[in-house]
């Protein structure tokens, strides 16, 4: 076996080419086989033109990274991230973290709050549409205004209310109404509270300081001072203080008892089916027209 002799010059030489190789600037076409490169004691790599690493990079520390950066393939970022600027996600990317979604065609879910790709916002219950109508649980407002609470009571424009399907309530410039399905209501107008039944025309009106009931043409009346009226038919009896007043025929069926003085004006007093007897007189008129019993006995004169 022949030796190799360390001191020849062919070995001298080749230690001075890898020397001046190792440590020359810059370093070109230069390969690491089965072995490491290491630059200490804070040294720089500058790469002008490209790095191209097939394999793993593992990064210690902070990593700065300028200018346009393209990652491709799969990239997992574990720990907090912070992204300064606008963060966009083209191509048809899905968004996802957690149990929050953003998909390409503009629907999205955050937990159970959901968003449709045509804006619908729906969470459990609550429903918001991009016409302006949403639900909240029984309770519904529609495009238009219109407020339905159950199915039961509706808010409907112009401030009407409708209580199922059997009322109404609408109001109005001095008042309002309750309108019942069967014809009936109740109004307040200018102060004046009325009770319309249906059909039959019954009516009860109050107001501040007086009430009144009417059926057909029979009306009657009461104030706060205790005066009070009933009219029906061309006839009026009325009380006004302490004088009752009768416009009209008076037909009284059985015994009628006066407790004072009764006086009649301007009117013809008639009695029928009076009995008779063969006694003296004893009735007397006076020149003023009262009417009195008469003690006078013509047998005595």
């Amino acid at each position: 076996m022949k030796r190799t002799n360390l001191r020849s010059q062919n070995i001298t030489k080749q230690r001075r080419q890898v020397q001046t190789y190792g440590t020359q600037t810059p370093l070109s076409s230069a390969a690491v086989e089965r072995g490491s490169t290491r630059w200490l004691n804070g040294s720089t790599v500058v790469i002008e033109g490209l790095l191209d690493v097939t394999g793993t990079i593992n990064g210690r520390g902070t990593n700065n990274f300028s200018g346009t950066n393209n990652l491709s393939g799969t990239n997992k970022l574990t720990g907090p991230t912070t992204v300064a600027g606008n963060f966009e996600i083209i191509a048809g990317g899905l968004f996802k973290a957690g149990s929050s979604l953003i998909r390409p065609d503009g629907s999205a879910e955050f937990g159970a709050f959901k968003i449709a790709p045509d804006g619908t916002a729906t969470a459990g219950l609550f429903e918001l549409r991009p016409d302006g109508s949403a639900n909240f649980g029984t309770l519904e407002i529609l495009a238009d205004g219109t407020l339905n609470v159950n199915n039961d009571v509706n808010v409907l424009s112009g401030g009407k209310i409708k209580v199922g399907t059997n009322m109404t309530l609408t109001p109005s410039a001095d008042g309002g109404s309750i309108l019942f399905q069967d014809g009936s209501k109740v109004t307040s107008v200018g102060g004046v509270v009325r009770m319309i039944g249906a059909g039959s025309g019954a009516e009860i009106r109050a107001s501040l300081n007086a009430a009144q009931f009417q059926v057909g043409s029979t009306v009657m009346g009461i104030d706060s001072a205790g005066d009070w009226f009933m009219q029906s038919s061309g006839t009026t009896f009325m009380s006004i203080g302490s004088t009752a007043s009768l416009t009209g025929a008076l037909d009284v069926s059985g015994k009628l008892t006066v407790g004072n003085s009764v006086l009649f004006t301007g009117l013809q007093v008639q009695f029928t089916g009076i009995p008779t007897t063969a006694n003296k007189p004893n009735v007397h008129i006076s020149g003023t027209g009262f009417l009195y019993k008469s003690t006078f006995d013509p047998a005595a004169a």
